[in-house]
């Protein structure tokens, strides 16, 4: 896997009471899930988008995800590490939540067609 380069990355805006696992869940702010794909493997990462009651423009807030497209694993460990002043806490934990998944090969298949179903918001790198 080391020589695998990132190949899909996915991002999902989800409205505050979707139903989506507990602990993507926080608060009243909206749900941002993030997929990435290496290879044959997959990781997600999930965080709150906070608005203060402004809408979200997911292809200006995920724009960042740009900078990962093929890059290996250790690239994109690299990246947040540099790129973490600039992102902040919560896009680099995001990314970085999906890249322990990736590693960890605890990414699991989620069925991508019932979350286009169910977002309010769809963001995609390819």
């Amino acid at each position: 896997m080391s020589e695998d380069r990132l190949c899909g990355i996915q991002l999902f805006q989800f409205n505050k009471e979707e139903n989506l696992e507990p602990e993507a869940k926080k608060g009243d702010c909206p749900v941002c899930l993030l997929k990435i794909a290496c290879g044959p493997n997959i990781g997600w990462g999930e965080c709150a988008l906070i608005t203060d009651g402004r809408s979200v423009d997911l292809s200006v807030w995920g724009s960042f995800l740009q900078q990962l497209k093929k890059l290996t694993i250790a690239e994109a460990l690299e990246l947040l590490e540099q790129e973490r002043p600039h992102w902040g806490e919560t896009k680099t934990e995001l990314v970085r939540k999906a890249l322990t998944e990736i590693v960890l090969h605890r990414g699991q298949q989620l069925d991508v067609s019932a979350l286009l179903a169910r977002c309010r918001a769809y963001y995609s790198v390819v």
